[in-house]
């Protein structure tokens, strides 16, 4: 097949180190050229044909290696596209040949690649997993078949696990969604086969009963592969999690959604988990699967996400690591506007409340992995009062508890911010925060505010509405007026404005300029004018 540098130009931005805002954020596959996602047009237009008829999942073979001398850093990164409408796989390097693999492949779905760069396909047709050992030199890949498991009835899926252990086969296993008899198969891999160990599943809609589960995926904690065992059980409108016992599989727990299909599971280095569904787009768990953040606006009957991973070898010292990144590929219905995506990882702190009594109670959900600190901060004079470090925090519903022991000699009566700063644990992922304010009437009279103050808006970044705070000095009511302006400075929304009683005010903007359209994503600022008194704030708007 003809070179091209389209079909992973995915993986390009993937390794140069991406910030992103919001959990998940839409990036353009190469936005100099304004391409924003690889499609049907592109493909007709670079490759010069139709390319694919049906992408379902797609898989990453990565490697980077650092040296102490020239060229100190170098990257390979192929991917594969499984294509069941034409019965084959797709594959190729960034700037290199794309090739396809079609001789005796059937409905080829899900895919999964190890560390060893091995390649399992679902080969749903041929009732059967199709395993391929990969071989590359310098920016070309070949596939070559294996060896196969048999005995299978339309399988969809097929997950590796290396059990804890990267780079130790003696201990690997693999998971497939046998979909044809609704069950689940744990198979221990050996030097060149595999051996049934044990399985799960008869046609039901009870405890250890499937109908028609589609999608597997393993769980991880920091980067390694653990005992959880994920399925989307697609008729029974559900998530299961099982966990492997090493002789047997348990039934762990499970959550319903209404999502519709779900066609794909994958896991991030976290051990998060993300489900896609054609009906709803990208719905993300923690492990535990508490439902943190999802996307679906923009997209196109997604049908699989996947995160890659890269053996990251430092010749320096020797060291490999199996490394989670932050960044996904989102594979939707082949069209003219829609094919392959960029998704950027990154982290959210939603519905934040805080409540007083014995302590300093604060709940959030935070949508991944980061490192949590909270500030206690003054709004009168805008001291932090309280500033506290939570450490790595995982994905999830989370309680902060501080004691009022900590600050009481520091708290007057007044007005107060508590915020929120999570950093995401990927390495180029930037902070999210969150605030919102409480009084305290339990100490000494404080000072009061001389002037106007804006608090802050919160959630921000956002995606629908976010609210903005201030603070209005005591005496006789100020005049005040709260507008929205964008990067060029035009007024895009008046929120407020005309008399005003002192004390703490809230003024929501839900996104939308005066006619009611909605604002397209990037940075706006809003400008509070007190008395002829002006203060200015800025927020980020994700579509």
């Amino acid at each position: 097949m003809s070179k091209s540098p389209i079909l992973a130009l995915t993986l390009l931005l993937v390794t140069c180190g991406i910030s992103s805002a919001g959990t998940f954020t839409v990036a353009p596959i190469l936005p100099d050229a304004g391409i924003e996602a690889f499609n049907l047009a592109v493909a007709r237009e670079q490759v010069g044909r139709d390319l694919f008829s049906t992408p379902w999942g797609t898989a990453i073979i990565g490697r980077v290696d650092v040296y102490d001398r020239f060229p100190y850093l170098e990257a390979r990164w192929f991917q594969i596209v499984s294509d069941p409408g034409w019965n084959r796989l797709v594959y190729g390097e960034v700037g290199g040949e794309l090739r396809a693999f079609e001789a005796d492949l059937t409905e080829p779905r899900g895919l999964a690649v190890d560390e060893n760069g091995r390649v399992y396909v679902a080969d749903s047709g041929n009732r059967r997993i199709a395993v391929f050992r990969s071989r590359s030199e310098f920016d070309r890949m070949t596939l070559e078949p294996f060896f196969e498991i048999g005995e299978l009835a339309r399988p969809y899926d097929v997950a590796f696990s290396d059990r804890g252990t990267p780079f130790e086969p003696n201990d690997d296993r693999l998971y497939v969604a046998d979909t044809g008899l609704n069950r689940i198969v744990a198979y221990d891999l050996e030097e060149s086969g595999a051996m049934a160990a044990f399985e799960i599943g008869y046609l039901g809609n009870g405890r250890e009963n499937f109908a028609g589960p589609i999608a597997v995926a393993v769980g991880r904690v920091d980067g390694a592969h653990a005992d959880e065992v994920y399925v989307a059980d697609s008729h029974n409108g559900r998530i299961v999690r099982l966990v492997d016992a090493g002789d047997r599989f348990e039934w762990a727990g499970e959550i319903a959604h209404d999502a519709g299909t779900v066609t794909s599971l994958d896991t991030d280095h976290w051990g998060n988990v993300y489900a896609t569904s054609p009906e709803s787009g990208v719905a993300k768990y923690s492990a535990d699967l508490t439902r943190v953040a999802s996307l679906h606006e923009g997209l196109q009957r997604a049908r699989a996400f996947h995160i890659p991973f890269v053996n990251r070898t430092d010749h320096r010292s020797g060291e490999t690591q199996r490394l989670g990144q932050s960044a996904g590929i989102l594979v939707e219905e082949w069209s003219g506007d829609s094919g392959i995506r960029l998704l950027e990882l990154g982290v959210e702190v939603i519905g934040l409340e805080v409540a007083i009594e014995d302590d300093i109670r604060a709940n959030l959900i935070l949508t991944d992995r980061a490192n949590v600190v909270t500030e206690v901060i003054d709004a009168v004079t805008g001291r932090p009062v309280l500033v506290r470090e939570w450490g790595s925090t995982d994905a999830g519903e989370v309680e902060l508890v501080s004691e009022l022991s900590e600050l009481s000699d520091q708290l007057v009566d007044g007005v107060y911010v508590y915020r929120v700063n999570a950093t995401s644990s990927y390495d180029d992922s930037p902070s999210a925060q969150s605030q919102t304010t409480f009084e305290w009437t339990g100490g000494t009279a404080g000072p009061q505010p001389e002037r106007a103050r804006i608090l802050g808006n919160d959630p921000n970044p956002f995606r629908t509405t976010t609210a903005i705070r201030f603070v209005i000095p005591s005496g006789v009511p100020a005049q005040y007026d709260l507008r929205v302006f964008d990067v060029a400075g035009r007024i895009v929304r008046v929120l407020g404005e005309g008399p005003i009683d002192s004390g703490l005010h809230e003024l929501t903007w839900d996104g939308r300029d005066a006619a009611g359209v909605e604002a397209s994503s990037g940075i706006y600022f809003y400008q509070l004018i007190v008395d002829g008194e002006a203060s200015t704030g800025k927020m980020v708007i994700l579509r």
